[in-house]
Protein backbone atom coordinates (compact mmCIF):
# COMPACT_ATOMS: atom_id res chain seq x y z
CA UNK A 1 0.00 0.00 0.00
CA UNK A 2 1.02 3.43 -0.94
CA UNK A 3 -0.04 6.28 0.99
CA UNK A 4 -0.28 9.81 -0.92
CA UNK A 5 -0.52 13.38 0.54
CA UNK A 6 -2.84 15.73 -1.43
CA UNK A 7 -2.18 19.17 -0.60
CA UNK A 8 -4.85 21.73 -2.53
CA UNK A 9 -6.18 25.33 -1.79
CA UNK A 10 -7.31 27.98 -3.59
CA UNK A 11 -4.57 30.53 -4.37
CA UNK A 12 -6.50 33.64 -3.78
CA UNK A 13 -7.13 32.18 0.07
CA UNK A 14 -4.03 33.05 1.25
CA UNK A 15 -1.38 36.07 1.35
CA UNK A 16 0.78 36.24 -1.41
CA UNK A 17 4.20 36.03 0.78
CA UNK A 18 2.67 32.59 1.62
CA UNK A 19 1.92 31.87 -1.98
CA UNK A 20 5.31 32.53 -2.70
CA UNK A 21 6.81 30.02 -0.04
CA UNK A 22 4.91 27.26 -1.55
CA UNK A 23 6.04 27.81 -4.37
CA UNK A 24 9.34 27.74 -3.92
CA UNK A 25 9.08 24.17 -2.10
CA UNK A 26 6.65 22.56 -4.66
CA UNK A 27 6.76 24.52 -8.03
CA UNK A 28 5.39 21.95 -9.99
CA UNK A 29 1.50 22.09 -7.84
CA UNK A 30 0.54 25.60 -8.84
CA UNK A 31 -2.38 26.15 -11.36
CA UNK A 32 -4.37 28.92 -13.05
CA UNK A 33 -6.37 29.97 -9.75
CA UNK A 34 -5.78 27.12 -7.50
CA UNK A 35 -2.77 24.78 -5.65
CA UNK A 36 -3.46 21.01 -6.09
CA UNK A 37 -0.65 18.27 -5.85
CA UNK A 38 -0.29 14.84 -4.82
CA UNK A 39 3.09 13.11 -3.48
CA UNK A 40 4.20 10.17 -1.51
CA UNK A 41 3.32 11.08 2.16
CA UNK A 42 6.74 10.27 3.18
CA UNK A 43 7.74 13.03 0.47
CA UNK A 44 10.10 15.65 2.45
CA UNK A 45 8.85 18.23 0.77
CA UNK A 46 5.61 17.96 1.08
CA UNK A 47 6.70 17.68 4.52
CA UNK A 48 8.24 21.31 4.30
CA UNK A 49 5.23 22.80 2.59
CA UNK A 50 2.95 21.69 5.21
CA UNK A 51 4.79 23.00 7.92
CA UNK A 52 5.51 25.99 6.24
CA UNK A 53 1.73 26.56 6.07
CA UNK A 54 1.83 26.02 9.84
CA UNK A 55 4.21 28.35 10.75
CA UNK A 56 2.45 30.72 9.22
CA UNK A 57 -0.73 29.97 11.18
CA UNK A 58 -2.76 27.86 9.38
CA UNK A 59 -3.22 24.18 10.13
CA UNK A 60 -4.87 21.34 7.85
CA UNK A 61 -8.85 21.21 7.55
CA UNK A 62 -9.87 19.13 10.65
CA UNK A 63 -12.99 17.55 7.97
CA UNK A 64 -15.39 18.83 10.38
CA UNK A 65 -17.47 21.62 9.47
CA UNK A 66 -16.98 23.68 6.56
CA UNK A 67 -13.21 24.63 5.36
CA UNK A 68 -12.27 28.15 6.68
CA UNK A 69 -10.89 30.33 4.21
CA UNK A 70 -7.68 31.71 5.29
CA UNK A 71 -7.15 29.57 8.55
CA UNK A 72 -7.48 26.21 7.09
CA UNK A 73 -6.00 24.60 3.75
CA UNK A 74 -6.90 21.31 2.26
CA UNK A 75 -5.19 18.40 3.49
CA UNK A 76 -5.78 14.57 2.64
CA UNK A 77 -4.75 11.07 2.63
CA UNK A 78 -5.22 8.76 0.14
CA UNK A 79 -4.44 4.78 0.42
CA UNK A 80 -2.95 3.72 -2.96
CA UNK A 81 -3.87 -0.56 -2.50
CA UNK A 82 -1.58 -3.15 -4.63
CA UNK A 83 -2.68 -6.46 -5.83
CA UNK A 84 -1.30 -8.27 -2.83
CA UNK A 85 -3.41 -5.93 -0.31
CA UNK A 86 -6.68 -6.71 -1.99
CA UNK A 87 -5.88 -10.47 -2.20
CA UNK A 88 -4.81 -10.90 0.55
CA UNK A 89 -8.31 -9.15 2.32
CA UNK A 90 -10.61 -11.62 2.81
CA UNK A 91 -13.35 -8.76 2.32
CA UNK A 92 -13.26 -5.69 0.22
CA UNK A 93 -15.35 -2.99 -0.09
CA UNK A 94 -16.77 -2.62 -3.30
CA UNK A 95 -16.06 1.14 -5.09
CA UNK A 96 -17.73 2.03 -8.24
CA UNK A 97 -17.06 5.42 -9.66
CA UNK A 98 -19.31 7.51 -9.02
CA UNK A 99 -19.58 9.54 -12.27
CA UNK A 100 -21.76 13.13 -12.26
CA UNK A 101 -24.65 11.65 -14.30
CA UNK A 102 -28.32 12.83 -14.34
CA UNK A 103 -29.87 9.81 -12.56
CA UNK A 104 -33.20 10.20 -10.36
CA UNK A 105 -34.28 7.54 -7.69
CA UNK A 106 -38.15 7.59 -6.74
CA UNK A 107 -40.02 4.77 -4.36
CA UNK A 108 -41.64 1.48 -6.06
CA UNK A 109 -43.33 -1.02 -4.40
CA UNK A 110 -41.00 0.07 -0.94
CA UNK A 111 -37.75 -0.30 -3.65
CA UNK A 112 -36.43 2.70 -5.22
CA UNK A 113 -36.74 2.71 -8.59
CA UNK A 114 -33.56 4.11 -10.56
CA UNK A 115 -33.94 6.14 -13.76
CA UNK A 116 -30.68 6.85 -16.18
CA UNK A 117 -30.92 10.26 -18.31
CA UNK A 118 -27.69 9.31 -19.97
CA UNK A 119 -25.21 6.64 -19.88
CA UNK A 120 -22.07 5.66 -18.20
CA UNK A 121 -19.48 5.04 -19.57
CA UNK A 122 -17.85 2.42 -17.09
CA UNK A 123 -19.34 -1.08 -16.61
CA UNK A 124 -20.58 -0.75 -12.97
CA UNK A 125 -20.97 3.04 -11.33
CA UNK A 126 -22.33 3.85 -8.23
CA UNK A 127 -24.84 6.80 -8.48
CA UNK A 128 -23.73 9.84 -6.70
CA UNK A 129 -22.04 9.64 -3.07
CA UNK A 130 -24.01 6.10 -1.57
CA UNK A 131 -26.81 5.92 -4.50
CA UNK A 132 -27.63 2.85 -6.06
CA UNK A 133 -24.84 0.39 -7.64
CA UNK A 134 -25.47 0.01 -11.38
CA UNK A 135 -24.15 -2.40 -13.74
CA UNK A 136 -23.97 -3.10 -17.24
CA UNK A 137 -25.15 -6.37 -18.86
CA UNK A 138 -22.02 -7.35 -19.02
CA UNK A 139 -21.41 -7.13 -15.37
CA UNK A 140 -24.79 -8.82 -14.90
CA UNK A 141 -24.04 -11.70 -17.14
CA UNK A 142 -20.59 -12.07 -15.72
CA UNK A 143 -22.03 -12.42 -11.99
CA UNK A 144 -25.33 -14.74 -12.73
CA UNK A 145 -22.63 -16.91 -14.58
CA UNK A 146 -20.31 -16.92 -11.48
CA UNK A 147 -23.27 -18.24 -9.75
CA UNK A 148 -23.53 -16.11 -6.39
CA UNK A 149 -25.90 -15.91 -4.46
CA UNK A 150 -28.10 -13.15 -2.48
CA UNK A 151 -27.74 -10.73 -5.36
CA UNK A 152 -31.07 -8.58 -6.29
CA UNK A 153 -31.01 -7.17 -9.94
CA UNK A 154 -34.10 -4.73 -10.97
CA UNK A 155 -34.08 -2.93 -14.12
CA UNK A 156 -33.07 0.67 -14.38
CA UNK A 157 -35.17 3.10 -16.35
CA UNK A 158 -33.25 5.18 -19.00
CA UNK A 159 -34.78 7.92 -20.63
CA UNK A 160 -33.19 11.14 -22.54
CA UNK A 161 -33.64 14.60 -20.41
CA UNK A 162 -36.15 16.35 -21.23
CA UNK A 163 -34.58 19.67 -22.69
CA UNK A 164 -35.94 22.73 -25.21
CA UNK A 165 -35.04 21.74 -28.83
CA UNK A 166 -31.49 24.00 -28.61
CA UNK A 167 -27.70 22.27 -28.90
CA UNK A 168 -27.91 20.70 -25.50
CA UNK A 169 -30.50 18.35 -27.06
CA UNK A 170 -28.41 17.12 -29.97
CA UNK A 171 -25.85 16.38 -27.29
CA UNK A 172 -28.01 14.51 -24.78
CA UNK A 173 -29.35 13.11 -27.96
CA UNK A 174 -25.89 11.39 -28.71
CA UNK A 175 -25.18 10.51 -25.64
CA UNK A 176 -28.67 8.36 -25.21
CA UNK A 177 -28.45 6.49 -28.50
CA UNK A 178 -29.93 3.17 -28.45
CA UNK A 179 -26.76 1.54 -28.69
CA UNK A 180 -25.61 2.74 -25.69
CA UNK A 181 -28.73 2.77 -23.63
CA UNK A 182 -27.77 -0.38 -22.07
CA UNK A 183 -29.78 -2.40 -20.60
CA UNK A 184 -28.80 -1.36 -17.08
CA UNK A 185 -29.15 -2.74 -13.64
CA UNK A 186 -29.30 -1.89 -10.53
CA UNK A 187 -27.36 -4.29 -8.40
CA UNK A 188 -28.15 -5.24 -4.53
CA UNK A 189 -28.19 -7.81 -2.00
CA UNK A 190 -30.68 -8.97 0.49
CA UNK A 191 -28.03 -9.51 2.94
CA UNK A 192 -27.21 -6.86 5.39
CA UNK A 193 -24.17 -7.51 7.65
CA UNK A 194 -24.31 -6.61 10.82
CA UNK A 195 -22.76 -3.55 12.87
CA UNK A 196 -19.34 -1.95 11.74
CA UNK A 197 -17.39 -2.62 14.97
CA UNK A 198 -17.00 -0.66 18.07
CA UNK A 199 -13.90 1.00 16.94
CA UNK A 200 -15.03 2.31 14.08
CA UNK A 201 -14.96 6.14 13.85
CA UNK A 202 -18.60 7.07 12.73
CA UNK A 203 -20.15 10.61 13.34
CA UNK A 204 -23.70 12.46 13.20
CA UNK A 205 -24.10 15.21 11.14
CA UNK A 206 -23.20 17.04 13.87
CA UNK A 207 -19.99 15.57 14.47
CA UNK A 208 -20.92 13.93 17.57
CA UNK A 209 -19.98 10.03 17.87
CA UNK A 210 -22.32 8.12 15.94
CA UNK A 211 -25.10 6.41 18.69
CA UNK A 212 -26.44 4.25 16.55
CA UNK A 213 -29.27 6.50 15.03
CA UNK A 214 -29.28 6.79 11.16
CA UNK A 215 -31.89 9.50 11.05
CA UNK A 216 -29.03 11.29 12.56
CA UNK A 217 -26.88 11.03 9.96
CA UNK A 218 -23.77 8.40 9.51
CA UNK A 219 -20.43 9.77 8.36
CA UNK A 220 -16.97 7.61 8.64
CA UNK A 221 -14.28 9.09 9.33
CA UNK A 222 -10.69 8.58 9.83
CA UNK A 223 -8.12 11.47 10.65
CA UNK A 224 -7.63 13.22 7.21
CA UNK A 225 -7.78 9.93 4.67
CA UNK A 226 -10.40 10.74 2.15
CA UNK A 227 -11.62 7.13 3.15
CA UNK A 228 -11.92 4.97 6.16
CA UNK A 229 -11.99 1.46 6.00
CA UNK A 230 -14.35 -0.71 7.03
CA UNK A 231 -13.95 -2.08 9.85
CA UNK A 232 -15.79 -5.86 11.49
CA UNK A 233 -15.37 -8.04 14.51
CA UNK A 234 -13.92 -11.32 13.51
CA UNK A 235 -16.54 -12.74 15.83
CA UNK A 236 -19.55 -10.77 14.23
CA UNK A 237 -18.34 -12.38 10.81
CA UNK A 238 -17.91 -15.93 11.93
CA UNK A 239 -21.84 -15.60 13.06
CA UNK A 240 -23.03 -14.30 10.25
CA UNK A 241 -21.60 -16.49 7.78
CA UNK A 242 -19.79 -16.62 4.73
CA UNK A 243 -21.29 -14.66 1.57
CA UNK A 244 -20.61 -12.94 -1.79
CA UNK A 245 -21.87 -10.05 -1.45
CA UNK A 246 -24.04 -8.21 1.35
CA UNK A 247 -24.85 -4.41 2.45
CA UNK A 248 -23.22 -3.09 5.11
CA UNK A 249 -25.83 -2.08 8.37
CA UNK A 250 -25.57 1.10 8.44
CA UNK A 251 -26.93 3.59 5.91
CA UNK A 252 -24.21 6.61 5.23
CA UNK A 253 -24.90 9.93 4.51
CA UNK A 254 -26.90 12.82 6.18
CA UNK A 255 -30.24 10.49 6.66
CA UNK A 256 -31.06 7.24 5.84
CA UNK A 257 -31.81 7.13 2.72
CA UNK A 258 -32.57 3.32 0.80
CA UNK A 259 -30.35 2.56 -1.08
CA UNK A 260 -27.39 4.67 1.03
CA UNK A 261 -25.47 1.52 2.32
CA UNK A 262 -22.37 0.57 0.84
CA UNK A 263 -22.02 -3.56 -0.59
CA UNK A 264 -19.08 -5.80 0.54
CA UNK A 265 -17.91 -8.42 -1.33
CA UNK A 266 -16.29 -11.66 -0.71
CA UNK A 267 -12.50 -12.88 -2.13
CA UNK A 268 -14.25 -14.74 -4.26
CA UNK A 269 -16.49 -11.87 -5.30
CA UNK A 270 -13.79 -10.12 -6.14
CA UNK A 271 -11.36 -12.67 -8.15
CA UNK A 272 -14.60 -13.24 -10.57
CA UNK A 273 -14.45 -9.61 -11.48
CA UNK A 274 -10.97 -9.05 -11.72
CA UNK A 275 -10.67 -12.28 -13.78
CA UNK A 276 -13.74 -11.33 -15.81
CA UNK A 277 -12.36 -7.44 -16.70
CA UNK A 278 -15.20 -5.84 -14.71
CA UNK A 279 -13.12 -2.89 -13.99
CA UNK A 280 -13.74 -1.17 -10.53
CA UNK A 281 -12.02 0.24 -7.42
CA UNK A 282 -11.48 -1.60 -4.23
CA UNK A 283 -10.40 -1.09 -0.58
CA UNK A 284 -9.54 -4.08 1.71
CA UNK A 285 -12.27 -4.49 4.86
CA UNK A 286 -10.38 -4.54 8.03
CA UNK A 287 -10.94 -8.01 10.30
CA UNK A 288 -10.54 -7.35 14.11
CA UNK A 289 -9.64 -10.10 16.75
Amino acid sequence: MIILAHLAFIKSEFEPHIMEGIRRILPEGEGRGTFDLKLPADDPRMAAAVAFLEQQGLRPWSRVGELRQGVEFGLDFIREYSQDDLLASPLLEFCPTSPRLFAGVSPCKGVPETTLYESPTADVVRIGSGGAYVASAKVRKVLLTAGFSNLLWQPVKVQPWRVPPDERRSDYDRKMEPSKRGPWWDLRSDLVLPPLAPSMPLFHNDHTPFTGDCEQGCWRRDGLFMNAELRYRAEDLEDFGPFDLAFTHETFGPRPLDPGRTLVASQLFYRICTEKGVECSWAPVRIED
